[in-house]
């Protein structure tokens, strides 16, 4: 019998809690982290849709992340929130803050970096981008829609890219994506443009966690990709290292 407390998805008020991770290679944010869902006996939703990598949680973690998110009345458009403080995931920095501990139980259990995480060989930071709340059609075409909340994060990898593996349990192919390459096939909703060798017939290219990153590729688009001047990363000349923001001379 389900507890009454867990989120059925069937209103705006009992919305189920997803976090996203807008996963890049390096501080150039040049390229990004793509999945093929694959269903699983857990979790048997959106197979072969292209995403970033999610991750459900209970409602109240998601309350814990972000407060104001539980009490909105109407549905929302992607929001962008205010530029929040970056934070340590990996290096052992998972109890210093609710986010750190979200992500890497993602990364954990999502993109297999369990064991990478435990030996200190995958580190990263991470902020707060942006929020969303949406009914979320079924990509199979039935009947079934989902409310979904989602918060969004953007993860900046320091060290351990190269952790990520091929494929995992819950993606069936991890595709490193230049950025300019992940907004077209975003805006032109075609997983071929990400690589001509995935199946049209069993990979499309939509979803909640694909719309709250379009104004996060049009933003590092027309930057040019030049770290120094990124918005995405603070004021001009800042880049960020673990926890604090270094100036670059």
């Amino acid at each position: 019998m389900m507890d009454a407390a867990v989120p059925t998805g069937t209103s705006k008020q009992q919305a189920v809690g997803v976090i996203s991770a807008v996963v890049f290679r390096d501080r150039s944010m040049s390229e990004v982290l793509l999945g093929v869902r694959r269903p699983t006996p857990l979790v048997k939703r959106f197979p072969g849709v292209v995403s970033t990598p999610t991750m459900g949680v209970p409602w109240q973690v998601f309350q814990a992340l972000d407060p104001g998110t539980a009490h909105r009345q109407q549905q929302a458009p992607v929001e962008r929130l205010a530029q929040s403080s970056w934070f340590e995931v990996g290096g052992g920095g998972y109890l210093s803050t609710i986010g750190g501990y979200a992500l890497e139980h993602l990364m954990a259990r999502k993109l297999g970096l369990a064991p990478a995480l435990v030996m200190g060989q995958f580190r990263a930071s991470a902020r707060l981008w942006a929020r969303s709340l949406d009914n979320v059609s079924d990509p199979l075409g039935t009947e079934e829609h989902q409310w979904t909340a989602m918060l969004t994060y953007v993860v900046t990898v320091g060290e351990g890219a190269e952790e990520v593996p091929a494929e995992t349990g819950s993606y069936s192919r991890l595709l490193w994506t230049p950025i300019e390459t992940a907004r077209a096939a975003v805006l032109a909703r075609d997983a071929l443009v990400l690589d001509d060798t995935l199946d049209p017939f069993e990979v499309c290219l939509q979803g909640l966690c694909l719309r709250s990153i379009v104004g996060l590729l049009d933003e590092l688009v027309s930057a040019g990709k030049q770290t120094a001047s990124n918005p995405l990363l603070g004021a001009p000349g800042v880049v960020v290292d673990g926890l604090s923001q270094t100036v670059l001379e």
